[in-house]
């Protein structure tokens, strides 16, 4: 357009000039010329503009065609919605129909149920009703029934009182035949009772047949300890276990001792292990007195010597003059003496145990409440120590304990001595005592009672039947040997089995080597975690999955604490191994907080994979 305006004005201009002026020809050809090159310059513009429409164009078409496509999207999106809403309304019609027959059924269970109800309430007043007329007619025939048993009774009573005339003069004549059948009963029933008692005696007498026991008229070597350190003023023949404070005189007078039960052989030799059977059978036989124990195979050291005043089968004081069994030696090692009241105690003389703490508790170094206690603890003590002893002679005789040094312990013999030989016996001294593997042990009925046992010990007395040697019932119910052979020694004590064969015992040189081989096993098995703490993953320290649980991971590192506590290896060719055992027991607490804590868990799994896979790259490459 605007070259087309140029032109029509050159021309026009052109005609002007042609007529004004010649001389203006040139000037017109001039611009002539500039307009073509802003008509060229035009025309480059327009193609450009029509460029820029055209390119605007077609974004147009699309942004119109996204939106288009957007449109028919978001028309799909809601048909869908409104499908799965129409879903839905129908699943909840469907859900409301079931709830509301539902709600019917029930409603249709409950009246028939109310209904049922109803008639058995019908049917209870009609029984209650029938009940009622019934014990109407049962109360008149019961009033009938007592008249007639008033009349009756008033004639039996007048039968009665004949009768009892006649008894009279029978019974007469009959007591003196009852007289004498009693004194004959009495008579048999004295002598079943002697005979019985012989049986049983002669049943629990201590190692029957096995024991040699010592002849009556031979001494037994060595002194009585009680009578070396009883005081001179003490004219009464009683036992009381050394030099004594005064005795307080008290207006209530103290109960007679019970009579005298001896032990059967009443003097004789133990050997290693049938300590505890003498002291089984002193509690079944119910003994009473004094029982004299030297610890020495001869006899000839009576400075070893130890005495137990009994009643009734249960110890009520020890006498010893071994330094290890006076009292203040039991208070300092369970804390109730100071070191100077102990060396005060140490100084002066030899006293009872039951006399010691009221002595300490008068002056106030013992609390009250610990007097019994404490009283109890050293006589407990003092028996458990017996069984520290393997061998030595024993003697019976009609001792008492003095009134105030007896002590009535709060468990029964048997018990304390089945926890005896758990502290007391280890494993050498069991396998000397019972043999060797191969020994077998049968139940026997000498024995009637059994202290109480646990449940392992339990387990391993019921296979002890005869038909199973010492080793396969410890292969079989997998408990350790210590525990099979201590309960063999409790029951082979009391009475409850006896040794049906005695197994080859095992020699000295074997069990060394044996017990060599075993620490060689344990050291190779620390060496080997040790290296597996410090070279290894957490996963194979545990010994766990890559993808164990925390509760399994808790469970492998408590085994391994367990397995690997120092505790556990404290024989003396450990010792290097200390610093070892510790270092395995910090890394599975690492590793127990590492894994137990999943994410955590899942950081070290990723990195531990990752290492893992980058030497098979490297070997690829």
């Amino acid at each position: 357009q605007q070259l087309g305006v140029a032109r029509v004005r050159a021309e026009e201009d052109a005609r002007t000039a042609t007529s004004e002026a010649h001389f203006r020809a040139e000037e017109l050809s001039a611009r002539l010329l500039e307009l073509e090159k802003q008509r060229a310059r035009a025309t480059e513009q327009d193609e450009i503009a029509q460029e820029e429409r055209r390119r605007r164009t077609e974004e147009e078409r699309r942004r119109l065609f996204e939106i288009e496509q957007a449109r028919e999207q978001l028309e799909e999106e809601a048909r869908i919605d409104a499908i799965a809403r129409q879903v839905r309304e129908s699943e909840e019609e469907a859900r409301l129909a079931a709830v509301v027959a539902e709600r019917e059924r029930v409603e249709q269970e409950v009246r028939a149920v109310l209904e049922d109800k109803e008639f058995q309430l019908l049917l209870e007043e009609e029984k209650l009703g029938a009940l009622q007329r019934a014990r109407t007619q049962a109360e008149l025939e019961s009033l009938q029934k007592i008249e007639e048993q008033e009349r009756l009774a008033s004639e039996a009573e007048e039968r009665l009182a004949q009768a009892r005339r006649q008894r009279a003069l029978i019974e007469v004549q009959a007591q003196e035949e009852l007289e004498q059948l009693a004194r004959l009963r009495a008579e048999q029933e004295l002598q079943r009772r002697e005979l019985e008692e012989k049986r049983a005696r002669a049943r629990l007498a201590f190692q029957v047949g096995r024991l040699d026991a010592m002849p009556a008229h031979k001494p037994t070597a060595g002194v009585d300890v009680g009578s070396e350190l009883r005081p001179s003023s003490d004219a009464e023949g009683i036992v009381i276990g050394g030099p004594l404070l005064p005795i307080v005189a008290i207006d209530i007078e103290a109960p007679p001792p019970p009579p005298f039960v001896a032990l059967e052989p009443p003097q004789g030799r133990f050997a290693e292990g049938e300590l505890p059977s003498l002291l089984w059978a002193c509690h079944h036989l119910a003994v009473t007195g004094a029982v004299e124990l030297i610890f020495d195979a001869d006899g000839l050291h009576p400075d070893r010597a130890r005495t137990i005043f009994f009643e009734q089968g249960e110890p009520v004081l020890v006498s010893s003059s071994l330094p290890m069994d006076r009292p203040e030696e039991a208070l300092l090692r369970a804390g109730l003496v100071t070191a100077a009241k102990y060396n005060e105690l140490r100084a002066g003389p030899l006293r009872s145990p039951r006399r010691t703490a009221a002595a300490l508790a008068a002056e106030g170094s013992l609390k009250p409440e610990e007097l019994f206690p404490s009283v109890r603890g050293v006589l407990t003590e003092q028996v458990m120590s017996l069984l520290e002893h393997e061998s030595g002679t024993y003697r019976y005789r009609e001792e008492h304990a003095h009134a105030a040094d007896r002590v009535r312990l709060e468990h029964r013999l048997d018990a304390l001595l089945a926890e005896a030989i758990r502290r007391k016996y280890d494993e050498r001294r069991l396998w000397l005592v019972l043999g060797g593997p191969a020994s077998l042990l049968t139940p026997d009925d000498r024995g009637r009672l059994l202290p109480p046992l646990s449940p392992e010990e339990k387990l391993a007395l019921a296979r002890l039947d005869g038909s199973r040697a010492l080793e396969d019932v410890i292969v079989e119910t997998g408990i350790a040997a210590t525990v099979v052979l201590r309960t063999a020694l409790i029951a082979l004590s009391s009475g409850v089995v006896r040794l049906l064969a005695r197994g080859v015992p095992v020699d000295p040189s074997e069990r060394q080597a044996q017990r060599e081989r075993s620490l060689a096993i344990d050291r190779a098995r620390v060496l080997d975690r040790l290296h597996a703490a410090r070279n290894g993953d957490y996963f194979t320290f545990l010994g766990v999955d890559l993808h164990a649980a925390p509760f399994e991971v808790q469970r492998a590192a408590e085994r391994v604490r367990q397995r690997f506590d120092p505790l556990r290896y404290s024989d003396p060719a450990f010792a290097d191994l200390k610093a070892a055992l510790q270092e395995i027991v910090e890394v599975s607490f690492d590793a127990e907080t590492v894994l137990a804590d999943e994410p955590l868990a899942d950081g070290y799994r990723r990195n531990l994979l990752g290492e893992l896979q980058r030497p098979a790259r490297k070997r690829r490459a």
